[in-house]
């Protein structure tokens, strides 16, 4: 554990002695070390102390730190010092495919559920449901999911859909499962096939009632991504707003070169 000491040795824990080694340690793997060995909130000596522990320059051990600090093992409070954070494993979120965030959850190493669920109706002239190609007098169903990341709210998901696709009426409860995803079910259940999405990403904060269902302080981070998906037939099925908590989700996207044939 790395502590600080008036009097005598630096007791420093051999991850840093690792990085500022030069050693390649994999970043899942530092993490673990971290939390298995050194309690949250630690704060590290000075950096002229390790500098001197470890006999290496002030500028090796700041990039050795700011490793740490940019994959979330250590935090820095500016004017205080450096301290162990609290540590958690991120989610890979992709958006280059129609992945189920439960799939990308479990992918991650986490065990996926569902810690909130609500099905309201809504009308269709305004926000999110506005995109949805319905007729004005088809009520729209307002799905709230919160994706539960190891006992972690880490994705809050509003899904619009209308209530009636394809002459068939739509039943939103089965979706409180979380082996259960809405693509999937829609066409399974109504015989609607959905052939894309498009995703706007946005950074934003979130407001106090968000905030208290993901367990966040008002005004948090996020990422804030508005998605449509559409039928076969170009209709827009679904509309949806979808919350990502920074400190645990990492979005990813993969970009193909394009020929030039």
């Amino acid at each position: 554990m790395c502590r600080m000491l008036e009097d005598g040795p630096l007791d420093v824990h051999p991850l840093l002695s690792d990085i500022c080694g030069g050693r390649v340690v994999r970043r899942e793997a530092l993490a673990t070390t971290v939390e298995r060995e050194m309690s949250t909130g630690t704060q590290l000596p000075r950096e002229q102390d390790l500098a001197t522990r470890f006999g290496v320059s002030r500028n090796t051990l700041r990039e050795a730190l700011l490793h740490l600090e940019s994959t979330g093992v250590l935090v820095r409070r500016w004017g205080i010092g450096t301290f162990v954070a609290h540590r958690r494993f991120p989610v890979g979120i992709t958006m280059d495919q129609n992945t189920p965030i439960r799939d990308m959850l479990r992918a991650s190493g986490y065990e996926a559920s569902i810690c909130y669920f609500a099905v309201t109706t809504v009308p269709s002239a305004g926000g999110t449901s506005a995109d949805l190609t319905v007729t004005d007098d088809t009520p729209i169903w307002r799905i709230d999911r919160i994706f539960d990341a190891g006992g972690t709210p880490a994705v809050y998901l509003q899904d619009y859909l209308p209530s009636i696709i394809n002459g068939f009426e739509f039943d939103p409860e089965p979706l409180r499962d979380v082996n259960i995803d809405v693509i999937s079910y829609l066409a399974e259940t109504v015989n609607c096939h959905v052939t894309r999405m498009d995703v706007e990403l946005e950074a934003s904060t979130v407001d106090a009632d968000t905030a208290l269902k993901m367990g966040l302080d008002i005004g948090s981070p996020v990422i804030h991504a508005t998605q449509v998906a559409y039928a076969r037939n170009g209709a827009i099925v679904i509309a949806s707003d979808v919350i990502y908590r920074t400190d645990i989700a990492r979005i990813r996207i993969n970009r193909v070169a394009r020929s030039n044939r």
